[in-house]
C-alpha cells in the first residue's frame, strides 16, 4: 500500500485540519500563540507539502524582544532567496516588545525591516518591569541620544504604552507625533510629572498627514479621567483640520463643559476621531468619546 501524504487529501479535509490547530490570532496575547505554534510545527517538519501549508499561519506573527530577534529577522529579509519564497507573504504582524528599564532603546533598528516589509504590520508595546512591585516606573525615551536612523522612520501602526513615566504630557504628545503612520494608540497607567494640558505650540509638525485616529488612556496617576479624555482629545486633535473648523477656543470650551459631565468614579478614556484621514474614509469628520469606569 502507498504511503499518503498531505498532498493526497482533499482540500476542504485539509483546511478543516488547519483550522483546528492553528492559533486564534484575533484572540489571547503573545504568550497564547507561542504556546499554540508547536502544534504547527511538528506535521510542519514531517512533510515538505505541509510545511508549505503550514507556513502562513506558522509565520503570521512574530515577536521581537531584543536586538538579537532584530538582528536574527533582519538576516532572514535580506538574504536572497526571501523574495521569492513564501516567507515574504506570510508574516504579516512584527510584535515589538520593549521594557523601560533597558539601558538603551532599540527600537530604531527595525527600520530595516519596516522598509522591506512593506505589507506588514508593526506594532509596539513599551512596559515596565512585570512582576516586581517594587520597581519604580521608568522613562521611555527613544529619541534622546539620536541615532543615525531615528525610531520615527519606524512605520509602527499601533504603540501601548504602559506604566511608563514622562515628565510633561507634551512629551507624550511630541513622541507620538514622531511616528507618521501610526493609528491607534493606547496609554495604561502612565505617570506624569507634570500634568499641565498639552502645550501646542511645542508639538512637533509632522511630516505627513496624520493617520491616528484612535487614543485610549486610562488609570493614569493623579490623574482625573475628565484630564486623561482631555489629553486624548489634545493628542488627536494637532491642528484646524482635525477641529473640523471650530477655533481653538470654542473648541476647547466645549470640551471642559463635556468633561465636567464625567463621574469621577470613572478611570478610563478612548477618544475615537472620523475624519478623511482615519479609518472610516468617506465618513463626515467627527469625534467619539468614551469614559468608562472598567
Amino acid at each position: 500500500m502507498s504511503r499518503v501524504t498531505g498532498d493526497d487529501l482533499p482540500p476542504e479535509i485539509l483546511s478543516h485540519i488547519l483550522a483546528c490547530v492553528r492559533p486564534t490570532y484575533r484572540k489571547g496575547g503573545l504568550a497564547e500563540r507561542r504556546r499554540e505554534k508547536p502544534k504547527l510545527i511538528a506535521p510542519s517538519l514531517v512533510c515538505k507539502y505541509w510545511s508549505e501549508v503550514i507556513r502562513p499561519f506558522l509565520f503570521h506573527t512574530l515577536e521581537l524582544r531584543n536586538p538579537e530577534d532584530v538582528r536574527l529577522l533582519k538576516n532572514i529579509v535580506t538574504s536572497p532567496s526571501f523574495t521569492t519564497s513564501s516567507l515574504s507573504k506570510a508574516i504579516r504582524w512584527v510584535q515589538i516588545h520593549q521594557e523601560t528599564t533597558e539601558a538603551k532603546s532599540w527600537l530604531h533598528h527595525v527600520h530595516g525591516l519596516s522598509t522591506r516589509l512593506r505589507n506588514t504590520r508593526f506594532n509596539c508595546t513599551v512596559v515596565s518591569p512585570a512582576g516586581d512591585p517594587s520597581s519604580a516606573p521608568c522613562r521611555w525615551a527613544p529619541f534622546e541620544s539620536i541615532p543615525n536612523v531615528t525610531p520615527s522612520y519606524v512605520r509602527l501602526s499601533d504603540l501601548t504604552l504602559q506604566g511608563v513615566v514622562f515628565t510633561t504630557t507634551t512629551e507624550l504628545a511630541r513622541l507620538i507625533d514622531n511616528f507618521s503612520t501610526l493609528r491607534y494608540c493606547i496609554c495604561d497607567q502612565l505617570t506624569f510629572l507634570d500634568s499641565s494640558p498639552v502645550a501646542q505650540s511645542r508639538r512637533a509638525r509632522r511630516r505627513a498627514p496624520s493617520v491616528l485616529w484612535k487614543c485610549h488612556i486610562s488609570r493614569c496617576k493623579d490623574m482625573a479621567v475628565s484630564d486623561q479624555a482631555a489629553l486624548a482629545v489634545d493628542i488627536l486633535a494637532a491642528g484646524p483640520n482635525r477641529r473640523m473648523g471650530v477655533d481653538e477656543s470654542a473648541w476647547d470650551a466645549n470640551f471642559q463643559a463635556l468633561f465636567a459631565l464625567v463621574p469621577n468614579t470613572f478611570e478610563r478614556a478612548s477618544v475615537k476621531f472620523c475624519g478623511p484621514n482615519s479609518s472610516m474614509y468617506g465618513m463626515p469628520s467627527s469625534t467619539c468619546i468614551k469614559c468608562r469606569s472598567h
